[in-house]
């Protein structure tokens, strides 16, 4: 396993950590994994971190020739690819950094975390652009907003097939670090044009 894989594993084990507590009935904070209905839900959250695991996995296996599949239950519908013209990265010009999955009625929309120079160097591009996937929402990162472009619209229109076909009910948005600012991205435009409506977003060590 990379050392960036390691780092992010150990990333998410953190943000567990966090966001568990110490599990202390006297603590004044609020319980944040046990009752249905509540914002968060512990499950859901180990499901969706394990989800973006594999979406390092599938760089590892793009940058190993080896096709890359996910574990039942799971089906994957396909992975979107983004630039990548550095030398030395062992690519071909483009990488995979996000995916779409099926199981059972839920659709799942995965965003990978930083992992490529190109993508560091999104990272570092703080000043503001205007958010303009929807009309008038605001500002959003220059950086995050240039890697979303780029995968913005063929993401969409899969998860609008998908939606067309009446067979999924809930639509998950979940993604870690860089990828956490892209799910945060997205996840509007699929609330207002997806058809799902009100999608479930979940993120990790990702950006504000």
């Amino acid at each position: 396993m990379g050392s960036w894989k390691r780092a992010a594993m150990a990333a998410m084990l953190v943000c567990f950590l966090g966001a568990c507590g110490n599990g202390s009935s006297d603590s004044d904070e609020p319980d944040l994994g046990a009752a249905d209905g509540e914002a968060f839900n512990l499950d859901l959250s180990l499901e969706l971190a394990l989800l973006c695991l594999q979406s390092y996995q599938a760089l590892e296996d793009y940058q190993n020739g080896q096709p890359f599949t996910l574990p039942a239950p799971y089906t994957l519908v396909k992975e979107f690819f983004t630039s990548e013209p550095y030398e030395g990265q062992n690519f071909s010009g483009e990488v995979p950094i996000a995916f779409v999955a099926t199981q059972g009625a839920n659709v799942y929309v995965i965003f990978r975390g930083t992992a490529t120079i190109t993508e560091w160097i999104a990272d570092a591009k703080i000043a503001q652009v205007a958010y303009n996937f929807l009309d008038g929402p605001g500002l959003s990162e220059q950086g995050f907003t240039e890697v979303y472009r780029t995968l913005h619209q063929d993401i969409l229109d899969t998860v609008k097939e998908l939606q067309a076909t009446g067979s999924y009910q809930i639509l998950y948005v979940d993604g870690h670090s860089l990828g956490g600012g892209l799910a945060t991205l997205a996840a509007p435009v699929y609330a207002k044009n997806s058809g799902f409506g009100d999608p479930t977003l979940y993120t990790f060590a990702s950006p504000r």
